[in-house]
């Protein structure tokens, strides 16, 4: 149970550093739109997790673990090089038009749907206030990297109900604490870049664990 805690906290960490950054810019993320980022994330992860359990159903055990093991370093991987090697092109001056990954529309709700690739461009109306909608374009962008992380803990062959409702709980909490704490600092969180790192070390960590139980 403290692994998949532990997960959560580092599924949820990205989370904290949006939510303060958003704070920090005077835009405020108020409790429906946390409730829906929440949502986003538990659903994600979930969704991955059941995918993850049906393929590992099909394949066998053995060949599950080394596909799950795979997988999930690759996403560690994947995370420090875009830690270290990605910082550059951070620190490049970003266009402040949102850029559009998949768009679609609801003809029937007259709904029109974005996702973005910066979760930073999620305040689309610059209102300073992040809508339910906006926040539903937010909690896909911060749930990427648990998609592959619920796939590759699921052949693994973790339990993922308690993980889903942890990775749920701490988005939820982590938006709300790092937006208030934005809001109130009103100066730039001096380690936000290194939130990754921590992530993905600790995630490794939890998989070398995991290998050398197992």
């Amino acid at each position: 149970m403290f692994g998949v805690i532990l997960l959560a906290v580092c599924l949820s960490l990205d989370a904290f550093a949006v939510s303060m950054a958003y704070g920090l810019r005077a835009t405020k993320i108020p409790l429906s739109s946390r409730l829906v980022i929440c949502a986003c994330s538990m659903a994600y992860f979930g969704a991955a997790f059941a995918f993850g359990n049906w393929i590992q159903n099909i394949l066998p055990p053995e060949t599950s673990s080394i596909i799950g093991t795979v997988l999930m370093g690759g996403v560690c991987l994947w995370m420090l090089f875009q830690s270290f090697f990605g910082r550059s092109s951070k620190q490049k001056p970003q266009s402040l038009d949102p850029k559009t990954l998949v768009h679609f529309r609801i003809k029937s709700l007259g709904i029109s749907v974005e996702i973005i690739k910066n979760p930073m461009l999620c305040d689309v109306d610059g209102s300073k206030t992040i809508s339910p909608l906006e926040a539903l374009l937010l909690g896909t962008a911060l749930s990427v990297d648990s998609v592959s992380v619920g796939v590759g803990y699921a052949l693994l062959g973790v339990e993922g109900l308690w993980g889903t409702i942890w990775v749920g709980l701490f988005q939820f909490a982590f938006t709300w604490i790092g937006n208030a704490l934005g809001l109130k600092m009103g100066l730039r969180f001096p380690h936000s870049d290194k939130l990754q790192v921590i992530s993905a070390l600790v995630i490794l960590a939890l998989l070398l664990y995991r290998i050398a139980a197992g």
